[in-house]
């Protein structure tokens, strides 16, 4: 079927058979296909940009977005058949995102700066399906800087705007090799001679532009490898750091380590020290009730040796009794002995008996003597052992009040050593809890070591990117300068 004929076809959606055989019948069908699906990418990156709250960015997004549907409005007369909805469905979602997500105000920026891109249609056609693609790789570089890969953060804003000037770059070369098919492509529209100027006056025009962005992505080019510069010192000196904050670790480590030894042997000689406190404890309760049972004893002594002083007394008071009484019959039995001698032979026997009464009274008299002395060194004695005992029970005293504060002191002291042991186990523990930090923190130096690792690496790949910018924007500067000579010449 002639394009002709195309034209005057009805107008209806296409089945999915038809797509695949457009697929299939030619190159030109299949590029306006790829032109609608990089479209729909564009329309996919508009969106994400919005999301990411790049908003300012979304004028220029537009601006891609109207550009790729350049392809799609050349060829629509031909291609009708296969997809007549294409141009105003793009439009229209276009559109309708702009209104939705950046305002009216930027909506009605928007707007007129897409039509004047249409003014530029027959011009751009032979880069507008390139532009999408770059897009496209723009799109793909945000989504690994913001998503699959955060580190490359700091280069994202810098690094986008870069791929999409090497696509631009791309496009440039490209667009060389598909001049001679764009005139074709036109010739239904324009006359000849328009077509000479409007080639000639675009193809000036887009070498300004290429210029222009030429400039610009030698600019971004330079401010890149200023900020790689920056920040390979950064990751270096992070790296260094990191290092010595290894270094550190260790040596904390190593001071962690002997701390922990020097706390089981603290706990070890406070859990001697507590079972000696608590045998000395057991021992001073023990003396404590033996002097408690001695002073007990002496004390009972005591009033023994008491008791029996008083009964020596009572035997002192019988026996000075049984002395007076002797007295009394010595002195009785000698008046008897006067008075039978007065009597004479018959007072003879008396006499006797008197005189026999007289020695039992001396006899009487002397031991009660004997006795009496013997009482006073019993006296005497028992005096003495009540001092001793009275003293000895002042000593148990003494002794005993000594031992309980003894046992007052031992017994603080093993609490003052039980509070030690749980204070070392405490100590213990907090070591084990410092350790395990230390196990911890130096589990995160190695995580920030490969950061560190992975985001040097990234600037050095954004350093390589960087240089391959600048001397590709000095190539297309040169291809720009030669295009303009061989113009001029001919």
């Amino acid at each position: 079927m002639t394009p002709k004929n195309q034209l005057d076809a009805p107008q209806r959606s296409p089945r999915w058979s038809q797509v695949l055989a457009a697929w299939r019948n030619g190159e030109e069908n299949r590029q306006f296909l790829v032109d609608v699906a990089a479209l729909n990418g564009l329309l996919v990156w508009l969106c994400l940009m919005i999301a990411l709250d790049h908003v300012t960015l979304a004028p220029a997004v537009l601006a891609l977005i109207t550009i790729s549907i350049v392809p799609i409005a050349l060829n629509y007369s031909r291609f009708s058949a296969y997809a007549p909805d294409a141009l105003i469905g793009g439009q229209i979602v276009t559109y309708s995102l702009a209104l939705l997500f950046v305002g009216a105000a930027d909506w009605l920026t928007v707007v007129p700066f897409g039509v004047l891109i249409w003014g530029y249609i027959i011009l751009l056609r032979g880069i507008a399906s390139m532009v999408s693609w770059s897009g496209l790789l723009g799109m793909g570089w945000l989504i690994m800087t913001r998503f699959l890969n955060p580190s490359l953060d700091f280069s994202a804003d810098v690094l986008s705007p870069l791929v999409l000037f090497t696509g631009m770059i791309v496009i440039f070369g490209l667009f060389n090799q598909r001049r001679q098919p764009i005139i074709p492509a036109i010739a239904p529209h324009l006359t000849t001679a328009q077509t000479a100027t409007v080639t000639n006056a675009g193809l000036a025009i887009l070498a300004e532009q290429i210029g222009d962005t030429a400039k610009q992505l030698d600019q971004a080019a330079g401010t890149n490898h200023s900020i790689t510069t920056q920040q390979s010192s950064r990751a270096d000196q992070q790296t260094n750091v990191v290092a010595e904050a290894n270094r550190e670790l260790d040596d904390f480590r190593y001071l962690a380590l002997q701390a922990r030894s020097k706390a089981d042997e603290m706990t070890h000689l406070a859990q001697q020290a507590v079972s000696v406190a608590q045998n000395g404890n057991e021992t001073i309760q023990a003396a404590l009730e033996g002097m408690r049972y001695t002073r007990e004893s002496v004390l009972m002594v005591g009033q023994t040796i008491g008791q029996l002083a008083l009964h020596l007394r009572h035997i002192s008071q019988i026996i000075t009794s049984v002395s007076d009484i002797a007295t009394q019959s010595n002195f009785l039995a000698l008046n008897a002995q006067i008075e039978a001698a007065r009597a004479g032979e018959q007072g003879r026997g008396f006499s006797i008996v008197a005189e026999e009464v007289r020695d039992l009274a001396e006899q009487s008299r002397r031991a009660t003597g004997d006795v009496r002395m013997v009482l006073k060194e019993i006296q005497q004695a028992i005096s003495l052992a009540v001092d001793t005992t009275e003293s000895g029970a002042q000593g148990v005293e003494a002794g005993l009040n000594q031992a309980e504060e003894a046992g007052a002191v031992i017994a603080s002291l093993y609490e003052t050593i039980a509070r030690g042991d749980m204070a070392a186990k405490a100590i213990l523990s907090s070591i084990d809890l410092q350790s395990d930090g230390v196990r911890r923190l130096g589990t995160a130096m190695q995580s920030l070591d490969q950061v560190a690792m992975q985001n040097q690496a990234s600037t050095r790949m954004a350093e390589n990117i960087s240089q391959d910018l600048s001397r590709l924007s000095g190539k297309l500067m040169a291809t720009i300068f030669q295009s303009e000579s061989h113009a001029g010449v001919s």
